[in-house]
Protein backbone atom coordinates (compact mmCIF):
# COMPACT_ATOMS: atom_id res chain seq x y z
CA UNK A 1 0.00 0.00 0.00
CA UNK A 2 2.86 2.38 0.82
CA UNK A 3 4.40 1.88 -2.63
CA UNK A 4 1.05 2.62 -4.25
CA UNK A 5 0.67 5.85 -2.28
CA UNK A 6 4.25 7.11 -2.72
CA UNK A 7 3.71 8.68 -6.18
CA UNK A 8 1.15 11.07 -4.65
CA UNK A 9 3.65 12.82 -2.38
CA UNK A 10 5.45 14.87 -5.07
CA UNK A 11 2.07 16.18 -6.23
CA UNK A 12 1.79 18.25 -3.04
CA UNK A 13 4.30 20.64 -4.61
CA UNK A 14 2.19 20.91 -7.76
CA UNK A 15 -1.17 21.57 -6.11
CA UNK A 16 -1.48 25.18 -7.24
CA UNK A 17 -1.03 24.49 -10.98
CA UNK A 18 -3.15 21.34 -10.75
CA UNK A 19 -5.96 23.19 -8.97
CA UNK A 20 -5.88 25.82 -11.72
CA UNK A 21 -6.95 23.10 -14.18
CA UNK A 22 -10.21 22.78 -12.28
CA UNK A 23 -11.05 26.35 -13.33
CA UNK A 24 -10.67 25.51 -17.03
CA UNK A 25 -13.83 23.64 -18.05
CA UNK A 26 -12.78 23.76 -21.70
CA UNK A 27 -10.21 21.05 -20.85
CA UNK A 28 -12.66 18.76 -19.08
CA UNK A 29 -13.87 17.01 -22.23
CA UNK A 30 -10.30 16.11 -23.14
CA UNK A 31 -9.80 14.53 -19.70
CA UNK A 32 -13.07 12.55 -19.97
CA UNK A 33 -11.88 11.22 -23.34
CA UNK A 34 -8.55 10.37 -21.70
CA UNK A 35 -10.43 8.31 -19.10
CA UNK A 36 -12.31 6.53 -21.90
CA UNK A 37 -9.03 5.73 -23.67
CA UNK A 38 -7.44 4.46 -20.44
CA UNK A 39 -10.41 2.19 -19.70
CA UNK A 40 -10.50 0.91 -23.28
CA UNK A 41 -6.79 0.11 -23.08
CA UNK A 42 -7.35 -1.91 -19.90
CA UNK A 43 -10.24 -3.81 -21.45
CA UNK A 44 -8.40 -4.55 -24.67
CA UNK A 45 -4.85 -5.26 -23.56
CA UNK A 46 -4.99 -7.05 -20.20
CA UNK A 47 -2.16 -9.57 -19.94
CA UNK A 48 -0.83 -12.41 -17.81
CA UNK A 49 1.23 -12.02 -14.63
CA UNK A 50 4.37 -9.87 -14.99
CA UNK A 51 7.87 -11.02 -14.01
CA UNK A 52 8.36 -8.32 -11.31
CA UNK A 53 5.08 -8.10 -9.41
CA UNK A 54 6.78 -6.28 -6.51
CA UNK A 55 6.77 -3.13 -8.68
CA UNK A 56 3.05 -3.44 -9.39
CA UNK A 57 1.87 -1.24 -6.48
CA UNK A 58 4.31 1.52 -7.45
CA UNK A 59 3.23 1.45 -11.09
CA UNK A 60 -0.43 1.39 -10.08
CA UNK A 61 0.26 4.32 -7.75
CA UNK A 62 1.75 6.26 -10.68
CA UNK A 63 -1.54 5.72 -12.51
CA UNK A 64 -3.38 7.00 -9.44
CA UNK A 65 -1.19 10.12 -9.42
CA UNK A 66 -2.17 10.82 -13.04
CA UNK A 67 -5.81 10.76 -11.96
CA UNK A 68 -5.39 13.96 -9.94
CA UNK A 69 -6.36 15.72 -13.17
CA UNK A 70 -10.02 16.77 -13.39
CA UNK A 71 -12.17 14.28 -15.26
CA UNK A 72 -9.59 11.47 -15.10
CA UNK A 73 -11.00 8.55 -13.13
CA UNK A 74 -8.82 7.46 -10.23
CA UNK A 75 -10.40 4.05 -9.96
CA UNK A 76 -10.39 3.68 -13.75
CA UNK A 77 -6.69 4.43 -14.05
CA UNK A 78 -5.65 2.24 -11.12
CA UNK A 79 -7.87 -0.63 -12.25
CA UNK A 80 -6.49 -0.37 -15.78
CA UNK A 81 -2.89 -0.25 -14.57
CA UNK A 82 -3.37 -3.33 -12.39
CA UNK A 83 -5.12 -5.22 -15.22
CA UNK A 84 -2.34 -4.32 -17.67
CA UNK A 85 0.14 -5.63 -15.11
CA UNK A 86 -1.73 -8.94 -15.09
CA UNK A 87 -3.80 -8.72 -11.92
CA UNK A 88 -7.03 -10.65 -11.78
CA UNK A 89 -10.04 -8.30 -12.04
CA UNK A 90 -11.25 -8.86 -8.47
CA UNK A 91 -7.86 -8.17 -6.85
CA UNK A 92 -7.32 -5.16 -9.16
CA UNK A 93 -10.62 -3.60 -8.04
CA UNK A 94 -9.96 -4.27 -4.36
CA UNK A 95 -6.43 -2.82 -4.55
CA UNK A 96 -7.78 0.21 -6.41
CA UNK A 97 -10.27 0.87 -3.64
CA UNK A 98 -7.67 0.27 -0.91
CA UNK A 99 -5.47 2.90 -2.57
CA UNK A 100 -8.36 5.31 -2.13
CA UNK A 101 -8.06 5.32 1.65
CA UNK A 102 -4.65 7.00 2.05
CA UNK A 103 -5.32 9.26 -0.94
CA UNK A 104 -8.55 10.61 0.54
CA UNK A 105 -7.11 10.87 4.05
CA UNK A 106 -4.05 12.71 2.72
CA UNK A 107 -6.21 15.08 0.68
CA UNK A 108 -8.42 15.74 3.68
CA UNK A 109 -5.42 16.54 5.88
CA UNK A 110 -4.07 18.93 3.23
CA UNK A 111 -7.43 20.70 2.87
CA UNK A 112 -7.79 21.06 6.64
CA UNK A 113 -4.25 22.45 6.82
CA UNK A 114 -5.12 24.98 4.09
CA UNK A 115 -8.26 25.91 6.00
CA UNK A 116 -6.07 26.46 9.08
CA UNK A 117 -3.90 28.88 7.10
CA UNK A 118 -6.94 30.69 5.70
CA UNK A 119 -9.69 30.44 8.34
CA UNK A 120 -11.75 33.06 6.51
CA UNK A 121 -12.60 30.32 3.98
CA UNK A 122 -14.12 28.16 6.74
CA UNK A 123 -17.19 30.39 6.96
CA UNK A 124 -17.87 29.79 3.27
CA UNK A 125 -17.77 26.01 3.76
CA UNK A 126 -21.05 24.24 4.10
CA UNK A 127 -20.66 21.81 6.99
CA UNK A 128 -23.96 19.94 6.78
CA UNK A 129 -23.47 18.65 3.20
CA UNK A 130 -19.86 17.80 4.05
CA UNK A 131 -20.93 15.86 7.13
CA UNK A 132 -23.65 14.02 5.20
CA UNK A 133 -21.13 13.12 2.51
CA UNK A 134 -18.68 11.89 5.13
CA UNK A 135 -21.33 9.73 6.82
CA UNK A 136 -22.79 8.22 3.64
CA UNK A 137 -19.53 7.61 1.75
CA UNK A 138 -18.64 4.30 3.47
CA UNK A 139 -21.99 2.77 2.57
CA UNK A 140 -21.96 4.02 -1.01
CA UNK A 141 -18.31 2.95 -1.31
CA UNK A 142 -19.20 -0.63 -0.32
CA UNK A 143 -22.00 -0.76 -2.90
CA UNK A 144 -19.74 0.75 -5.55
CA UNK A 145 -16.99 -1.75 -4.75
CA UNK A 146 -19.36 -4.70 -5.01
CA UNK A 147 -20.79 -3.37 -8.27
CA UNK A 148 -17.38 -2.70 -9.77
CA UNK A 149 -16.10 -6.14 -8.78
CA UNK A 150 -19.16 -7.68 -10.42
CA UNK A 151 -18.65 -5.67 -13.61
CA UNK A 152 -14.87 -6.13 -13.78
CA UNK A 153 -14.96 -9.89 -13.22
CA UNK A 154 -17.49 -10.23 -16.04
CA UNK A 155 -15.67 -7.89 -18.45
CA UNK A 156 -18.56 -5.42 -18.43
CA UNK A 157 -16.63 -2.14 -18.20
CA UNK A 158 -17.28 -1.06 -21.80
CA UNK A 159 -20.38 1.00 -20.77
CA UNK A 160 -17.98 3.26 -18.80
CA UNK A 161 -15.90 3.74 -21.95
CA UNK A 162 -19.00 4.74 -23.91
CA UNK A 163 -20.22 6.99 -21.08
CA UNK A 164 -16.86 8.80 -20.73
CA UNK A 165 -16.58 9.15 -24.52
CA UNK A 166 -20.05 10.64 -24.92
CA UNK A 167 -19.53 12.89 -21.90
CA UNK A 168 -16.13 13.98 -23.23
CA UNK A 169 -17.46 14.84 -26.69
CA UNK A 170 -20.46 16.66 -25.21
CA UNK A 171 -18.26 18.59 -22.78
CA UNK A 172 -15.78 19.56 -25.49
CA UNK A 173 -18.64 20.85 -27.63
CA UNK A 174 -20.39 22.62 -24.74
CA UNK A 175 -17.33 24.51 -23.46
CA UNK A 176 -15.45 24.98 -26.73
CA UNK A 177 -18.07 25.00 -29.42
Amino acid sequence: MALGTAPLFPLVFLLKPIKSLFNQPELLGFFFLTTAAILYTGISFSQSRPKWPSLDPLLTGCAQAFAILPGVSRSGTTLTAARLLGWFPREAVIFSFLLTIPAILGGTVLEIAMLGKHPENAAASEWIPSLLGFLTSPLTGIFALKGLIWMATRDKLMPFVVYCSVLGIFTLYWFNG
